[in-house]
């Protein structure tokens, strides 16, 4: 979600989604192609494309406004130094004729390969320099809904061939990790009462869905959403409010797949810091929605775009769909859960399992079937292989003595769930 409802440009160019920082006169953002991760921009909110051009008032806050990302930026990306530069008017390599002040944090030996330290001024000041030819092809490239294909850069490039343009999804998430790091984390008088106002009063949504995700599409730490890079996960331990949106959204056994292992990554960077004795996970509120459909826009493995329409490719069967939830009965011990969109027997047996109580749910040792298939895909010899008996569809646990342990009512046809092939 932007930072601000107001639409901010930076030339003539939309970059709202790209704003991390906001103040009444100025703009901060992060970089289609940055030079040196964390290479960022400060603009005037106002469009004007020489220095000289500024208010006295607008001179100050671009500068009170720089001071401050520069704080944050050499923090968070562990500089040892900064380039600060503005490039005043043409003939100095301004190609967006709006001011703009880059903040570029350094390293000790980070540009060796490229010649020294100082390598930095020469690329800054080359023709893969022009922003204005970056972010104008970005423009036609996604009106022309050219998804994928490779433009020629034209922002300060180290090595123009090995860095591609990074997508609006990327680049929102890193805008919104940079805003809570300029309001929550800028200064080291902010205090931990502070971070507990906003993790302890917000409710933070995750959706898992079942299309293919890159480039890590069975275990994708987008599940997270904007926390989801690794420098991020350690504060998941914060958050006191989760909301998981589960939507198999693909009639195929690719979802649950995809589904079970995502929920399945979830609970275990949780586990991972809610397990930490020094650092003990806060988490006390869970809401778990399964829905066959999406409120939200989705595109679906037809290509057709879905909101709230059941249609052909999505799918009909909450039973098929439902034991990819099963990895949540590894996140115990929080204290208020609630589950929608299944059974009521399941959505009691999911309660109970992740509030820690009612006991363990165990694993169901499925037996082994014998299966032929070919040796490559194109080969004409078969083999004989050991699978399991388990359909797609039905459980790993056993759900069923669950139930019946803690008297929770089951369906008449429950022995259809476990029915093995064979």
């Amino acid at each position: 979600m932007p930072l601000t409802k107001d639409v901010i440009k930076f030339g003539t160019f939309v970059v709202t989604n790209q704003v991390f920082h906001v103040t009444r006169l100025s703009f901060a953002i992060v970089n289609l192609k940055p030079l040196l991760p964390g290479h960022v921009l400060v603009s005037p909110r106002r469009i004007v494309p020489r220095f000289n051009d500024l208010s006295a008032a607008e001179v100050q806050d671009l500068f009170l406004t720089v001071q401050r990302v520069s704080r944050m930026v050499e923090r968070v990306f562990s500089a040892s130094s900064l380039n600060i530069a503005i490039q005043d008017g043409v003939d100095a390599g301004q190609s967006v004729p709006h001011v703009h002040a880059h903040i570029i944090p350094r390293k000790r030996d980070d540009l060796e390969e490229k010649g020294g330290t100082d390598a930095i001024y020469g690329m800054m000041e080359s023709e893969d320099a022009d922003l204005s030819k970056q972010l104008a092809d970005k423009e036609k490239a996604a009106k022309a809904h050219l998804a994928g294909e490779e433009k020629k850069g034209r922002f300060p490039a180290v090595d123009n061939d090995s860095r591609k343009p990074r997508t609006d999804q990327e680049m929102q998430e890193e805008a919104e990790w940079l805003a809570e790091e300029m309001l929550f984390r800028v200064s080291k008088f902010v205090s931990n009462e502070a971070l507990s106002v906003l993790y302890g009063l917000n409710t933070y949504n995750f959706t898992v869905h079942g299309q293919t995700m890159w480039p890590k599409s069975l275990r994708s730490p987008f599940v997270f959403g904007p926390l989801g890079h690794p420098d991020r996960l350690p504060l998941l331990r914060n958050l006191r409010r989760i909301h998981i949106e589960v939507v198999p959204d693909i009639n195929s056994h690719w979802a649950v797949k995809r589904q079970r292992s995502r929920l399945e990554y979830l609970v275990e960077i949780l586990k991972e810091y809610a397990d930490d004795s020094d650092q003990k996970s806060l988490l006390e509120d869970l809401k778990v929605d399964f829905q066959l459909t999406s409120q939200k826009p989705a595109q679906s493995a037809c290509g057709k775009t879905v909101r709230g329409i059941i249609n052909s490719c999505v799918p009909k069967d909450t039973e098929k769909f439902m034991f990819g939830l099963e990895s949540l009965a590894y996140l115990r011990g929080i204290k208020d859960v609630e589950v929608t969109g299944l059974p009521e027997w399941y959505t009691k047996c999911l309660q109970l399992s992740i509030q820690g109580r009612g006991g363990g749910v165990e694993k169901i040792d499925w037996p082994l079937a014998e299966s032929r298939r070919r040796a490559k895909w194109n080969s004409t010899q078969w083999k004989k292989y050991l699978v399991s008996a388990r359909k797609w569809h039905q459980p790993t646990l056993n759900w069923k003595e669950f139930a019946e342990r803690n008297e929770i009512t089951t369906p008449a046809d429950m022995e259809d769930l476990y029915a093995a092939d064979g």
